[in-house]
């Protein structure tokens, strides 16, 4: 109860700044109950594509245009960025993410990660940003920020193993890579498992975590195909001034090239398509990383959690994935065990969120 009323008055004021202002690291300040995030990606739309022997992905660059959409509806906050290697190397990423940044008007700091072979007691600004994010002491109400890791596990693999007292400061963590399926190669095909496969030793680590993880796994991924019912949405009139509309052309190359080559490796796979209605021959693109976001945004829209064992065996190139009781996860402090929503029960939700996201997520004029 306050004494005066005037001390009410300031004590609200106080109150409502903290809330509302800037981050000390430039990013806005979490109302609370929303997520605050710190995204590891490895964007790569802007990458020169030749230098590769196969198509790079565009799915990190969409999926930080959804995450700067989602937070400019309050729905999250953007704690940080951290690029890592997978789509491409990291110099190559850091740099695709400052173009996307500048463009899209990005404030969330970013920092460099590591690169293919590094290892992972080789400190760089993005082990020391997330580490620092992990000391900070919080408000009472606030919880940790949510790592959604949707490159390669380098940074978090890193982290921990620099700093095995911050695992304990652990939240939520989300990782997009995995598979439900038993013994399925990490090796033979380019297209699946990237992020788990990028750097083995360190995904390893970061699965071996005494903390509760969510994967979101390939074959949940499959599930939702972009098709050019998506594509038509962002390229109506209304979105002509959006970043998304600056990178058409390479849109269209993703849709083709890549959707090509996940038709040929994915398409005997059960559920490959089968929440968006694919019907034999049609084709579509998987959109991957945006669905990471969308989970931490509206888990409703997912269903079917179930828990897994979950560890890659190097020395034989396959991933070892049982289904287990979650009870049992959690007896084992959930190490090698993850989380694992099994559908999306919210297909068109989901693409019309995200097509709506890129629309709206103007280009800054310079």
């Amino acid at each position: 109860m306050c004494i005066r009323d005037s001390h009410c008055v300031l004590m609200a004021i106080i109150a409502l700044f903290a809330v509302l202002a800037p981050s000390c690291n430039g990013a806005p300040r979490a109302r609370r109950g929303v997520p605050r995030i710190i995204v590891d990606t490895d964007p790569a739309m802007t990458v020169l594509q030749p230098q590769f022997p196969f198509p790079t992905d565009i799915d990190d660059d969409l999926a930080l245009l959804f995450a700067l959409y989602q937070q400019q509806r309050g729905e999250l906050v953007i704690e940080g960025i951290v690029t890592t290697f997978g789509n491409a190397n990291q110099s190559s990423t850091h740099a695709d993410m400052l173009r996307l940044a500048a463009e899209a008007g990005i404030q969330a700091p970013i920092h460099a990660g590591a690169d293919f072979n590094s290892s992972l007691l080789e400190k760089t600004p993005g082990t020391d940003f997330m580490a620092a994010s992990l000391k900070h002491p919080l408000n009472p109400w606030e919880k940790p920020p949510t790592l959604v890791n949707i490159g390669s596990m380098h940074t978090l693999a890193s982290v921990v193993s620099q700093h095995p007292d911050l695992v304990s400061n652990l939240g939520d963590v989300v990782l997009l890579g995995g598979t439900t399926v038993m013994n399925k190669p990490i090796s033979t095909n380019v297209f699946a498992n990237l992020n788990f496969k990028a750097d083995p030793r360190a995904t390893n680590v970061v699965l071996g975590m005494p903390v509760r993880k969510v994967a979101i796994p390939m074959d949940l991924c499959m599930q939702v195909l972009w098709t050019q019912r998506e594509y038509d949405l962002i390229t109506q009139p209304a979105c002509a001034d959006s970043v998304a509309s600056a990178h058409l052309p390479r849109i269209q190359q993703w849709m083709k090239q890549m959707g090509n080559a996940e038709y040929t490796s994915f398409k005997s796979w059960p559920q490959y398509g089968n929440a968006t209605g694919m019907f034999e021959g049609d084709k579509g693109t998987i959109p991957w990383d945006p669905l990471a976001i969308s989970y931490v945004t509206n888990p409703e829209w997912f269903g079917d959690e179930r828990c897994f064992e979950m560890q890659l065996l190097i020395s034989h190139k396959i991933i070892f994935s049982k289904e287990m009781s979650c009870d049992q996860c959690a007896a084992n402090q959930w190490v090698y065990c993850v989380v694992v929503p099994m559908t999306v029960t919210q297909p068109v939700a989901f693409l019309d969120n995200l097509t709506a996201g890129l629309c709206n997520t103007k280009l800054v004029k310079r």
